[in-house]
């Protein structure tokens, strides 16, 4: 029945409305049908507008509700992809803070760091990243596989006191894991001494016989004073030396084998400019120091630079 002075049709039995012109739609989304509209979804599903606090807080929601934020180690991996290591030293990066994630839960970190002062909460993710990236770099990097990473901790400009601290938190990791394999034996401190020493002289040794104007004898006889200036240091170069610690050398191993390489350059008569080539081809951190402020003095009567006029000269 239809109420002409209401414009509503009316149940002639119960009375009930089934229309009425005023009624408001309340749209597609409350109705059913083949594609209904309260299908679950990832996201709010709504478009928020309006510049008033709520509406504010409402489009603030919604941004971290819908937002699809990259996993933090995920974002480490694409960083040591991007770093121009070869794959070799990328796969081992990669397996070593993916191992030592799972036990030292290296994306929840949130200790301080005087790297990240004074910087915004993505500034201070990204920086993090870069320390563990820049430390498993170093890691490896002392074992024996070849790499950048002091140069990238400089590009990165990681802090020398947090990539310490970084590189040793790896360090003890590896060394408990190490501890739980079965026949686990530790190698002794002396023959690792003598085993890293004549590792990197040899290495520097096979660098220094591609900068030019140098022969491999030449680079051979820097190699034979080198070992011998270490040993005269209390260093334990060949298998039976005693390490007498405190000695000259008494730093990590590639540091101790560049600096006796540098000078042993020097006291055969080598130039100052070959040292700092086979410095950017092997990086070691800090050497650049050395060979610019102890090269002065190492290298003067090569180079002629800081050496002072001998009584009787024309200065």
């Amino acid at each position: 029945m239809v109420d002409d002075l209401m414009e509503e049709v009316i149940c002639s039995d119960c009375g009930l409305v089934l229309e009425n012109p005023y009624f408001l739609d309340d749209g597609p989304s409350l109705r059913w049908g083949e594609s209904p509209q309260n299908t679950p979804s990832k996201g709010l599903g709504s478009r928020i507008k309006g510049s008033d606090r709520t509406s504010r807080r409402l489009m603030k929601t919604h941004d971290i509700s819908t937002r699809k934020r990259k996993d933090f180690m995920a974002m480490v991996d694409d960083l040591v992809d991007g770093s121009g290591e070869g794959e070799r030293t990328k796969d081992a990066v990669k397996r070593l803070l993916a191992e030592a994630n799972r036990d030292l839960k290296l994306s929840s970190k949130r200790n301080k760091l005087r790297g990240t002062k004074g910087m915004s909460t993505a500034d201070s993710s990204d920086y993090r990243r870069k320390l563990l990236v820049s430390s498993a770099l170093h890691v490896i990097n002392d074992d024996g596989t070849e790499n950048r990473a002091p140069q990238i901790a400089l590009q990165w400009g990681v802090e020398f006191n947090d990539l310490a601290g970084a590189v040793r938190m790896l360090r003890r990791w590896r060394e408990l894991e190490l501890r739980k394999q079965d026949g686990y034996m530790p190698e002794d401190p002396l023959q690792r001494r003598t085993r890293e020493l004549n590792y990197w002289l040899t290495r520097l040794r096979d660098f220094l016989t591609t900068v030019e104007g140098v022969s491999f004898e030449q680079a051979n006889s820097v190699l034979g004073v080198a070992r011998q200036s270490l040993r005269e240091n209390g260093e334990p170069v060949q298998y039976g030396d005693k390490w007498m610690m405190g000695g000259k050398f008494n730093a990590v191993s590639k540091r101790a084998a560049m600096e006796s390489m540098i000078e042993a350059m020097a006291s055969l008569g080598m130039s100052s400019k070959q040292a700092k080539m086979l410095g950017q081809m092997v990086p070691v951190p800090g050497m650049s120091v050395f060979i610019e402020r102890c090269g002065k003095r190492v290298f003067s009567d090569v180079d002629g630079s800081g050496s002072k006029p001998r009584k009787g000269e024309v200065d």
